[in-house]
C-alpha cells in the first residue's frame, strides 16, 4: 500500500479513536521510546514487533496512570491528529 494511503487509515483511525474518548490527547506524565514488546499498538492494534521502535506514552485519568503504545507511523498519526483537534478547538473558541 502506498504510503499516503497507511498514513490516511491511520491517521483517521486516530482520529476516530480520539473522538471516541479512547485515546488521549496533550502532553504526557512521561514517555519512552525503545525496542518493541509484541504488545498490541493503541492506534492500529497490531503488535508491536520487538525489532521495530515502540513509543510508551503514560497518561493520568481518571482511574490512575495509563500507558498507550505506538508503532512509529502510529505516534505519527496520534500526534498529527491531536494538533489537528486542538487547532479546531481554539478556532470553535475565538
Amino acid at each position: 500500500m502506498p504510503y499516503h494511503r497507511i498514513e490516511n487509515v491511520l491517521r483517521g483511525r486516530a482520529r476516530e479513536l480520539i473522538s471516541a474518548g479512547h485515546l488521549p490527547c496533550g502532553p504526557p506524565m512521561h514517555a519512552w521510546g525503545g525496542y518493541g514488546s509484541d504488545l498490541a499498538c493503541s492506534v492500529c492494534e497490531e503488535p508491536i514487533p520487538r525489532q521495530e521502535v515502540e513509543y510508551e506514552l503514560e497518561f493520568r485519568e481518571a482511574d490512575g496512570a495509563r500507558i498507550y503504545r505506538f508503532h512509529f507511523l502510529c505516534h505519527t498519526a496520534w500526534a498529527i491528529e491531536c494538533a489537528r483537534a486542538e487547532s479546531a478547538r481554539q478556532t470553535s473558541e475565538q
